[in-house]
């Protein structure tokens, strides 16, 4: 049923009208039609099935933050992403919503154009949770092999205490001093109430930092870990052959000093087996405004660059790396666009990210095994953050063996 419209003296005037479609027999052309295949077909319904479901239950969970976000006062859009993309519950949901699949989402494909179309919709919404959300490596680290060799290198792990690290843009205060102009129309100076004094026109108040919340201290980690044994690690993390921006993915610390010296260094931080440099300088970009260097038992597992988004600057950062690395494996339509070169041993991500208000182009590489790593160390930090082994260290039990 649709609306017929009819223009008159009144304006516009709408009636109802019936209409019908129909496609004769005779006249559809065999070479245009394709017959599904009945056991193929139901198994990529149940794969679109099972991830629409898992969509729909992420979206709620983003949707209820956003809500609850919106109700707090005088938050700014820089803090609003920092709250929402940093919310480690929020992201703990959204891991369970797509733990529940039966197979990895980026290797799934259908043999209909028809039911791709809709299975390219849903991996979109997918892709994109497990880029802002950080947890790409969800399926990549349930591998078995992986797992046992895992394991036995984190037997050779040795635990340290580190104290929480100062707040940079507070120094340690935990609050910013700062000067408000009651009145721009008189100047610096004010007459009192009685006008017998002269007064400044300047209020200086404190304000919390926003960037530690007011406690001055950074809370990272309260451990940090390094390998008693290296020799075993690098039998299993191999430098790869590919030189990605200066850097060399897998490769030692020492081996990226030359370049690192080169850029102007803002701040480090220890997390668990991680190692992340920040860099605020790179010469070999000078339009970047950020890079960061994330090292796992001292290879260097992830190379990322943040630049100001301008226009065109996606697409053509997109073709130099499909003309080096080889073509885009998949790409999201919407508007925080990405898209990802996948090989066997690493993968280049290339997206539009919210920062600060503004948008901004980061491009990634990832060592595959040593990224698994970060990540199945991490959920087994949650899972045993109450085991003995866990405590604080104190002087009685430094030299006693802290490993799993």
């Amino acid at each position: 049923m649709e609306f017929s419209r009819k223009r008159s003296f009144w304006g516009t005037s709408y009636q109802y009208g019936i209409r019908r479609f129909a496609t004769r027999i005779d006249s559809s052309v065999p070479k245009k039609t394709k017959i599904l295949n009945p056991i193929s077909s139901s198994r990529d319904l149940e794969i679109i099935q099972e991830l629409k479901a898992a969509n729909s239950a992420a979206i709620q969970y983003v949707s209820s933050k956003l809500t609850s976000l919106s109700h707090v006062r005088n938050l700014s859009e820089q803090n609003f992403q920092k709250r929402l993309f940093s919310d480690k519950m929020l992201r703990k949901k959204l891991e369970d919503c797509y733990a529940k699949l039966r197979l990895n989402p980026d290797a799934c494909s259908s043999s209909s154009k028809l039911l791709q179309e809709e299975l390219r919709r849903q991996l979109s919404t997918y892709r994109q949770y497990s880029r802002l959300w950080d947890f790409q490596e969800l399926f990549g680290s349930q591998d078995p092999n992986f797992k046992t060799d895992f394991a036995a290198v984190i037997k050779n792990l040795k635990r340290y205490y580190q104290k929480p690290q100062k707040c940079k843009y507070c120094t340690g205060k935990g609050f910013l001093i700062i000067e408000k102009n009651l009145n721009n129309d008189r100047g610096f100076f004010r007459r009192s109430s009685n006008k017998s004094k002269l007064r400044t026109n300047f209020k200086t108040y404190r304000q919390k930092c926003q960037h530690c919340n007011g406690k001055g201290t950074l809370n990272r980690s309260l451990y940090y870990y390094k390998l008693r044994n290296k020799h075993y690690a690098d039998k299993i993390y191999i430098p790869l052959s590919i030189s990605f921006l200066g850097f060399k993915p897998g490769a030692m610390r020492a081996a990226s000093r030359k370049e690192r010296k080169r850029m102007k260094f803002s701040h480090k931080f220890r997390s668990d087996i991680n190692n992340t440099y920040i860099y605020t300088q790179n010469p070999r970009f000078p339009l970047s405004a950020a890079s960061k260097l994330n090292f796992v038992f001292g290879k260097l597992q992830e190379i990322e660059i943040i630049f100001p988004d301008s226009k065109g600057l996606y697409q053509q950062m997109k073709n130099r790396l499909e003309d080096k690395y080889g073509k885009v494996t998949w790409e999201t339509n919407d508007y925080f666009a990405f898209c990802q070169i996948d090989q066997p041993a690493y993968s280049i991500l290339l997206g539009r990210i919210p920062n600060g208000g503004k948008e901004s182009i980061v491009v990634s590489c990832r060592h595959k095994k040593l990224s698994n790593a970060k990540y199945l160390f991490s959920k087994l930090r949650r899972k045993t953050s109450n085991i003995s082994s866990f405590k604080v260290k104190t002087k009685q039990d430094a030299n006693t063996d802290t490993g799993f």
